[in-house]
């Protein structure tokens, strides 16, 4: 199985709200036991973001405990499965319509979570699909995992000389998306300034990127009454490992523009296929890989 997707990112805002420090939770007060463990989360976080790892002649720290993010995105995928099933080949396609989302992160210190909201839904549209995501962006280590929750695919399938199409109301998809990366030269380079604004890149860098894709997911496709075709569940997951090159380049008016290329070859890479005939296995194909 293969899925392509292709991510246009339009804008970024991102605002930070100054507050009190870490000392600023210590009163004489008596506190309980969950305020304890708060406060020592805090302090670990605090001293995290305070670190002095990096080249300040090429980028500063965003010191702010909280940080407010939205970013605008319009995305297309394609999800392609092909196989053999009781001697007969079959294969199904489903694509999902171009579509825009707006996502909303909250960041605290330097851990961050976020939520991609279609504005379909406020139309009575999309009311089924979702995104929520957990990342932290360090300038040396960092990931991000995401679960995408969608019943807007449609398309056709093949089983042997029979096609039918697959509506969108027949499709459920559910997702997990993980990433984690090293950058080498985390010292002037920040991959934070372009995903969060957790630095601010004062000269251009780049870096040579190691990266790691873990993706699983599963599809839920109904039998269509027309066609009279049985219910199928698909399930795949790969694990990658690659590497490439991101590059932050700063104009005089300290307006940035990053850029970045990363592959990953693909070293496992499978799934089955449930109907009412058993259960098949994907087989794995190699080579294949994952390029952000």
């Amino acid at each position: 199985m293969k899925k392509s997707i292709l991510t246009l990112v339009l804008t970024v805002l991102c605002t930070a709200m100054s507050a009190q420090e870490a000392d600023s939770f210590r009163s004489g007060r008596q506190r309980s036991g969950l305020a304890e463990v708060f406060i020592k989360a805090d302090s670990l976080l605090y001293r995290y973001q305070h670190r002095a790892t990096y080249d300040p002649q090429y980028m500063e720290r965003n010191l702010h405990r909280w940080s407010f993010c939205t970013r605008s995105n319009l995305s297309n995928t394609a999800l392609l499965t092909r196989g053999i099933n009781d001697e007969q080949k079959f294969y199904t396609l489903m694509k999902a319509d171009a579509r825009y989302t707006q996502s909303f992160t909250v960041g605290y210190r330097s851990l961050y979570a976020s939520i991609g909201i279609s504005p379909g839904i406020f139309y009575g549209r999309d009311n089924n699909n979702i995104e929520f995501s957990l990342s932290t962006n360090g300038n040396m280590i960092g990931g991000e995992i995401m679960y995408h929750n969608a019943q807007e695919y449609k398309g056709k399938a093949q089983m042997g000389e029979e096609v039918f199409m697959i509506p969108a109301s027949a499709t459920m998809t559910k997702m997990i998306d993980g990433q984690a990366y090293y950058v080498l030269n985390h010292r002037k380079f920040s991959i934070s300034a372009a995903t969060n604004q957790g630095y601010v890149q004062k000269k251009s860098a780049g870096s040579l990127i190691v990266s790691a894709a873990i993706k699983g997911g599963s599809s839920h496709i109904s039998g269509v009454k027309e066609v009279g075709n049985p219910d199928i569940d698909i399930s795949y997951a790969s694990i990658a490992l690659g590497g490439g090159y991101g590059y932050n380049l700063v104009f005089r008016n300290m307006l940035m523009v990053h850029g970045s290329l990363r592959a990953a070859l693909v070293l496992y890479n499978g799934g089955g296929v449930m109907n009412e005939g058993g259960i098949t296995k994907i087989p794995m194909s190699f080579p294949d890989f994952v390029i952000n």
